[in-house]
């Protein structure tokens, strides 16, 4: 029984054959990992792209919306500049003239 056993087991570690096998299987699951993470990365991307093209098209009816109900001087349409001022202290005619 023990010639049966040398090759998976000999004296606490791994024989050739068990060896052998435990690389395969790594290799196995490893690329099985990196297939399943490339999937889901495309299907995480997939899912993002349509999210924000959803988004985009919202957004671009509320700014057209937004667009049409606003004046047309506050769209920046011709050479009109509005706003207000204060004045905040005055010169004196002496400060005027200068040199």
């Amino acid at each position: 029984m023990q010639q049966y056993n040398r090759y998976l087991s000999y004296e606490g570690r791994p024989g050739p054959v068990a060896r052998v096998l435990m690389a395969v299987v790594a290799m196995i699951v490893a690329a099985a990992s990196i297939v399943l993470g490339f999937f889901f990365f495309v299907a995480f991307l997939g899912v993002a792209m349509v999210f924000a093209i959803v988004v985009w098209f919202r957004l671009r009816t509320l700014r057209k919306q937004m667009g049409a109900a606003t004046p047309s001087s506050a769209k920046g349409e011709g050479p009109v500049i509005e706003g207000d001022f204060t004045v905040i202290r005055e010169r004196q005619d002496s400060q005027r003239d200068g040199p």
